[in-house]
C-alpha cells in the first residue's frame, strides 16, 4: 500500500458510540501461526480512533509478534472501508514514493532465475512500486482491494489490475517476481498470505517482502509504544526468524535478508510544528542527519523494517 488513494469514505458505522469495527474480533489464537510455538503476553494498545484496548502475544519459539485475539476478516473490512486506516496510517509524500521502490525492485530482480520478466505487485496501491518494476521493463499484473486505486492503476498505466482481495486472486497465476512491500503487516491470516504468494511464485522466481520488524530498534527501546504499532492498522511483526520460517515452511529458499530503516523526510517539521516557510529547510537537514545512524542500526540488524527475498526452486512444478 505505497500511497493513500485521495478519496475518503463514508463514516465509520458505530455500536454504542464506538465504530463497528471495534467489536468485530475473532477468538484469540492458542499457538503462533508461524510456527506452532506457545505464546507469551507482550501488553496490549488502544486505537486511538475507537478507543479499543488491543491485546498483542510474541511467541516464545520464533518471536512472532501479534495483535491476539484479532480483528475478524468482516471487522478488518469495516475498518478499512470507512478510510480509518488512511487517518491512522497517513499518508506517503509525493517526494519520497520513489525511494523505496527504487531499491527494492532491483534487488528483488537480482535474485531471480526463471527466464521471464512478469511481477505481480500486491497491494499496488496507486502504482509506486509498479512504475518502477515497468521502468525496468517488467510486465507487472497488480492487486488492489481498493476499487478507487485499482481504476487509477488502470488509467495510469494501462495494466491488468485486480480489483479485489489477494485471497481471491486466480490459483493458477505464476510470475517471476511476487512483490508486496509492507502490506503483510496489516493482513488478518499471513500464514494463508505465504501459501498464496508461494504458489504464484514461477519456479526460479522470487517474492521480495517487506514488513514490520519485530526485533527492531523501536520494539527494542520502547516495545508497543512503536510508532509502527497502530492496532488495527498493524496486526503483524516479524523477526528474521519467524520471517524466514513462515517463506521457508511452504518451500521457498531464502536468499537475502536485511533491514531497511528510513524516517518520512517531514516528521521532524510536522512534529514541531514549524511554519511553512522553515519545513523545506527543517526536510532537507533531517533527511540527511537521519542517514548515517540508521545505517548503523541496519548493519547490526536492528532497522525498523525487515525485507526478505525468497526463491522457488526451478524443480518447483
Amino acid at each position: 500500500m505505497d500511497a493513500e488513494p485521495a478519496i475518503r469514505a463514508a463514516g465509520p458505522a458505530r455500536v454504542n458510540g464506538a465504530p463497528a469495527y471495534a467489536g468485530m474480533m475473532d477468538p484469540p489464537l492458542r499457538r503462533c501461526p508461524v510456527c506452532d510455538g506457545a505464546w507469551r503476553p507482550a501488553g496490549a494498545k488502544r486505537d486511538r480512533l475507537s478507543g479499543a484496548r488491543y491485546a498483542y502475544t510474541r511467541c516464545t519459539s520464533c518471536g512472532f509478534l501479534a495483535v491476539n485475539p484479532r480483528p475478524s476478516p468482516s471487522g478488518l473490512a469495516e475498518f478499512y472501508r470507512t478510510g480509518a486506516w488512511s487517518i491512522v496510517g497517513g499518508t506517503v509524500d509525493p517526494r519520497e514514493e520513489h525511494l523505496d521502490p527504487a531499491r527494492f525492485v532491483p534487488w528483488a530482480l537480482a535474485h531471480v532465475q526463471s527466464a521471464g520478466r512478469s511481477m505481480l505487485d500486491i497491494g499496488a496501491g496507486t502504482g509506486c512500486y509498479t512504475r518502477a518494476a515497468i521502468a525496468l521493463g517488467l510486465t507487472v499484473t497488480a492487486v488492489e482491494p481498493d476499487a478507487r486505486a485499482a481504476d487509477v492503476l488502470r488509467a495510469r498505466f494501462g495494466i491488468p489490475v485486480v480489483s479485489a482481495r489477494f485471497e481471491e486472486f486466480p490459483a493458477d497465476a505464476r510470475f517471476d517476481v511476487v512483490l508486496s512491500n509492507q502490506v503483510m503487516g496489516h493482513v488478518h491470516d499471513p500464514v494463508d498470505w505465504a501459501r498464496r504468494i508461494a504458489r504464484c511464485t514461477a519456479p526460479g522466481g522470487v517474492a521480495a517482502l517487506g514488513v514490520l520488524h519485530a526485533a527492531g530498534f523501536w520494539q527494542r527501546s520502547v516495545g508497543l509504544r512503536d510508532p509502527y504499532a497502530k492496532p488495527p492498522l498493524h496486526l503483524n511483526h516479524f523477526t528474521a526468524r519467524s520471517l524466514r520460517a513462515l517463506v521457508e515452511r511452504f518451500g521457498l529458499q531464502t536468499c537475502a535478508l536485511r533491514t531497511y530503516s528510513r524516517f518520512p523526510w517531514a516528521l521532524l517539521s510536522r512534529k514541531a510544528h514549524a511554519p511553512q516557510s522553515m519545513r523545506p529547510a527543517i526536510d532537507w537537514i533531517f533527511r540527511h542527519a537521519q542517514q548515517p545512524p540508521l545505517a548503523v542500526l541496519d548493519r547490526l540488524g536492528f532497522g525498523i523494517f525487515l525485507e526478505i527475498v525468497a526463491r522457488q526452486p526451478m524443480t518447483s512444478t
